[in-house]
């Protein structure tokens, strides 16, 4: 799970580089077409390798294309809802929900593949 995690951290901080230079070459448009690349080779991906158990290889694959949407969705999304309710008085609590909410799915979501994991091996041991 933390492998995960940080595979997918990284991969975000680092493709922020190339997102921001195809933005300032190509506009807005250029890094959102990367993202949706991006969702589409992950999807592609995830159909061909399905479930059962992945080496590293795969793995990092996978979670660094979940970097690279994280990267560019995560970021687009704070930067819209900022600038959209600049002005209002609950504008820094309600940025803060957005973090709130966002580290509680990814923490929600690796609790519960933990535990699918080893409720697997249970019944795989029984």
């Amino acid at each position: 799970v933390g492998l995960a995690s940080t595979i997918t951290t990284v991969a975000a901080g680092l493709v922020c580089f190339p997102l921001s230079r195809a933005a300032r070459r190509g506009g807005p448009r250029a890094p959102v077409a990367v993202a949706v690349a991006s969702y589409g080779v992950l999807g592609v991906a995830l159909l061909a390798l399905g479930t059962r158990d992945l080496g590293i290889g795969p793995l990092f694959l996978l979670f660094s294309l979940q970097g690279v949407n994280r990267a560019l969705f995560e970021s687009s999304t704070k930067f819209i809802y900022v600038e959209t309710f600049r002005d209002h008085p609950h504008a820094a609590a309600a940025l803060a929900s957005i973090y709130f909410y966002s580290g509680l799915s990814s923490t929600t979501t690796y609790a519960m593949l933990e535990r699918g994991e080893d409720t697997s091996r249970r019944a795989g041991a029984a």
